[in-house]
């Protein structure tokens, strides 16, 4: 097998209408970094020519494309698109009804990715990568894992490992422009924690968290007369799992997981957060990032951190009846169509 890696300087994306079908970009991705690995394994025929030379020929079999480590400074526009690839599949927002009676409130859009329990409903995407020098087009590209990390002083970061069908040369797509829209500043997140209502009891000693989702594709390689994969499916069920970091100012949240660890009562984990007002929304609507985590703690570490006493837990997330999902990720933002 024989590999090279491209270091991407540029990325523009588009949501495929049909899965492999490429399309062209609709709109520039700016990223942090990443590197795309494009992959061909050969056969190398191992032959008795009356020589101690392994081989004297080969040929290819499988080619395919990994973007791995892609990380982006997430905007609310940028996650809405994201999430289509690895939480649900979506194309529009649902414009938001304000609580009571009242007219639709169409300047505010709400993208609620609820995980489909018994079939995949993600969207694919064709990614144009590259930089000065090369501009690949990879159509047929899967969401196979993404982490969100909130930290104390920094913005929400986020990265991605994605699978694609192949690298095509070829120029990118001209005169695009970024989607305009807000950061997601992570510095100003909340948590809450509870094992009844999510969402009704806040913490004031979180000081990270880390979300990971694990889709956990494969590709599909059939007779086709072509080296690339054509498909794709899951190779195991995918995981959710979450970190989290508490300062050891009391002994509430492990005493919780102490006393409950024997019967595995679910902690019902809600982070949000919020943005600015989207203009002309009324009643008036904050920009809004909301991660729902139903998991069991199942590790707990005592450290110290900055001097300060802290407890970090690892979990992972499970069914919730009373939700009917294990975890659900909505966006709120400005935007009726993600592009």
């Amino acid at each position: 097998m024989s590999g090279g890696l491209v270091a991407l300087s540029g990325m523009q994306r588009g949501i495929e209408t049909t899965s492999g079908t490429a399309v062209a970009a609709t709109a520039i991705q700016p990223i942090l970094g990443g590197w795309l690995h494009e992959i061909v394994e050969r056969q190398f025929p191992e032959e008795q020519r009356y020589s101690l030379i392994a081989a004297y020929r080969n040929f290819a079999v499988k080619n395919f494309v990994e973007l791995q480590g892609i990380t982006i400074a997430p905007t609310f526009t940028d996650l809405a698109w994201w999430g289509s690839l690895f939480w649900k599949g979506l194309a529009t927002g649902s414009p938001r009804k304000p609580a009571g009676s009242g007219p639709t409130n169409t300047s505010v859009y709400t993208y609620t990715h609820t995980p489909t329990i018994a079939s995949d409903d993600l969207n694919t995407a064709t990614l144009e990568v590259g930089d000065d020098v090369q501009n690949f087009q990879v159509p047929f590209v899967l969401g196979d894992n993404i982490a969100l990390t909130w930290a104390p002083n920094a913005g929400l970061t986020c990265s991605m490992d994605l699978l694609g069908q192949r690298a095509i040369p070829q120029s990118k797509t001209a005169a695009l422009s970024v989607v305009g829209d807000e950061d997601i500043n992570g510095a100003l997140a909340t948590i809450t924690v509870d094992t009844s209502t999510i969402g009704s009891t806040s913490l004031n000693t979180l000081i990270e968290a880390n979300v990971r989702w694990a889709n956990a594709w494969s590709h599909e390689f059939v007779l086709d007369g072509n080296l690339y994969p054509r498909g794709a499916h899951r190779s195991r069920v995918k995981q959710v799992m979450i970190d989290a970091t508490f300062l050891f100012s009391s002994s509430t949240e492990y005493t919780s997981i102490y006393e409950n660890s024997g019967i595995g009562t679910p902690r019902k984990i809600r982070i949000s957060n919020a943005g600015t007002t989207i203009a002309s929304s009324s009643p008036s609507t904050a920009r809004n990032l909301q991660v729902d985590v139903y998991c069991v703690w199942q590790d707990a570490q005592f450290d110290t951190i900055n001097g300060q006493r802290a407890c970090k837990f690892s979990g992972m997330a499970q069914y919730d009846s009373s939700a009917t999902h294990d975890q659900q990720v909505v966006i709120r933002n400005a935007l009726a169509t993600i592009s």
